[in-house]
């Protein structure tokens, strides 16, 4: 059985009989804890979970501690890999592979197409309050360098350095290569046995060690999760799939336990291609696992999602709500234009095309003080899970407030659409705290300056308006006689489909609907002159 996969089996096994069956004070514990330090690391400590000397320790509490730091990163760096990592190798490579003599030492490595090695991780826990020593980190390093080639390499830990390991992180990062050497001396100087493994480096041996970076993690075990649902959840909305909170948690727990699976196998290699794939498991498969749908759920009367498409205007709105955030502020996009050029329409579009990006979609009429009113109760109702029946009818103050608490404290991303907003009345509304976007939707526009972007909605383009049937062409009986008369036809889209569609409804000939055409105009368009 390899190496790796020895470790993962046996560990608990040999943690609980040796640690926990016989006291602390067993000679077999000393002789165990001593093997460790020298660096003779036996099965009962390939864990590689450090404790403070003399404490009393629960053999299999803290493998299961470092086990779950390891697979945790491992699993942060697969889902960071680039596209040129094609194979993840969980617990190092195998018995059969001839790149690396120490199978030990490498707990992951990300492995190119061509086979190369692109980093080579060793993954290192330790109790509350542990330092690292620049001697054993030392150690672990030279074992790397000299276990194969690889682009880098990476002892991570979530202890804290002690002075001498600080000084050796420096000496790593800034000593050029032919003082490197003796900046490590300096170093060291303290342990004969570091010493003598950097004397033993080559050359070849030396600049790779180079390449070596010591990683200190000291978030903890809850952020560490929360960064890796984050991170997940950001690759699955790059390729429009959605995950909320609770199927999130579901996700990353089954990847977690295929990195266990796959390092207590005999084939431990995991493919990117596989893993990304597993990572963007169908939205129907993960509602059915959970029982409930807890991404891009919509409250509120949303208007019909329209059949035009209109891209740009959609980018600018995409780009005004960035995936990546900085800090707990609510950003806000105002969708301005004159009433029924498509402003709602737009931002019923924006919700169809990005929903999966929210855990929450509430959708405000704002067109009078008293809808605001009534949709933030219904809103205070649904995030509180109470009835109206039930609440007392409180204060519009307290309600608004009371909502924007709520808002504030959900963890998920959540979106709030202001729909025909009038700026006097609805500044007060908005809300200013939380992971969350605020879109509005006003015929107002020169009184959004506190916004964080402003899209006019004007009038279809040639293109937009082409893609969409949004216009009638008659050969002949209204041919535009100039590329100015082509754009006004277009820019009458609205007319001429209502009578387009009215006629041919009515089985009439478009020839007998082109006749119509300057009463429909002097209709819908009054200030403008008919050729």
């Amino acid at each position: 059985m390899p190496g790796g996969c020895r470790a993962s089996v046996g560990k608990r096994w040999a943690l609980t009989s040796e640690l926990k069956v016989r006291p602390h004070g067993h000679p077999m514990a000393r002789r165990r804890r001593w093997d460790t330090r020298r660096g003779n690391s036996c099965v009962a400590f390939s864990s590689k979970c450090w404790t403070q000397r003399g404490s009393k320790v629960d053999g299999g509490r803290v493998a299961a501690r470092g086990f779950r730091f390891q697979y945790m990163r491992t699993l942060e760096a697969m889902i960071a890999a680039s596209d040129e990592a094609h194979l993840c190798r969980i617990e190092g490579p195998g018995r059969d592979s001839t790149s690396t003599d120490d199978k030990e030492v490498v707990d992951f490595d990300l492995i190119d197409n061509a086979g190369r090695c692109l980093v080579a991780a060793q993954v290192k826990s330790g109790g509350s309050g542990r330092t690292a020593s620049a001697h054993s980190s030392f150690s672990v390093l030279t074992r790397l360098v000299r276990s194969g080639v690889s682009q880098r390499y990476e002892l991570i830990t979530n202890m804290a350095p002690d002075r001498q390991c600080s000084a050796l992180v420096d000496a790593l990062t800034s000593a050029p290569i032919p003082d490197l050497r003796e900046e490590l001396e300096k170093v060291l100087s303290r342990s004969e046995r570091s010493l003598h493994l950097l004397h033993m480096l080559s050359a070849e041996e030396l600049q790779r060690l180079k390449r070596a970076r010591i990683v200190f993690d000291h978030r903890t075990d809850a952020e560490i999760r929360s960064n890796l649902y984050q991170c997940l959840r950001s690759y699955r909305n790059r390729h429009r799939a959605g995950m909320g909170e609770r199927s999130g948690g579901l996700l990353v727990g089954y990847l977690l336990d295929e990195i266990h699976a796959k390092a207590a196998s005999e084939t431990s290699g995991w493919l990117l291609s596989d893993f990304r794939q597993e990572s963007l498991i169908e939205d129907e498969t993960l509602l059915q696992a959970l029982g409930r749908q807890d991404w891009g759920a919509i409250y509120g009367p949303v208007v019909p999602v329209p059949d035009v498409n209109r891209p740009s205007l959609l980018e600018d709105m995409e780009t005004a709500f960035p995936e990546l955030r900085d800090g707990n502020i609510v950003r806000t996009c105002v969708l301005t234009g004159l009433s029924g050029i498509g402003k709602s329409s737009l931002a019923s579009a924006y919700l169809a095309r990005n929903a999966f990006k929210y855990d929450l979609i509430l959708w405000i009429e704002a067109g009078s003080q008293e809808s605001l009113v009534m949709s933030f109760r219904k809103l205070d109702a649904h995030l509180t899970r109470a009835s109206n029946a039930s609440r007392t009818v409180e204060d519009a103050t307290l309600v608004r407030e009371r909502v924007h608490s709520l808002l504030a404290a959900l963890p998920g991303r959540w979106l709030m659409v202001f729909d025909d907003a009038r700026s006097r009345e609805v500044f007060d509304w908005l809300p200013n705290l939380g992971r969350g976007d605020v879109l509005i939707t006003s015929t107002d526009n020169a009184v959004w300056s506190r916004s964080d972007c402003k899209i006019s909605v004007g009038s279809m383009s040639i293109d937009e308006a082409t893609s969409a049937g949004a216009y009638v062409t008659v050969p002949n009986a209204y041919p535009p006689a100039t590329e100015s008369s082509r754009k006004r036809s277009i820019r009458w889209h609205s007319p001429l489909n209502v009578g387009h569609w009215h006629w041919n409804s009515h089985a009439a000939t478009l020839k007998a609907a082109v006749c119509h055409l300057p009463t429909l105009a002097s209709i819908f368009i009054p200030s403008r002159s008919v050729h």
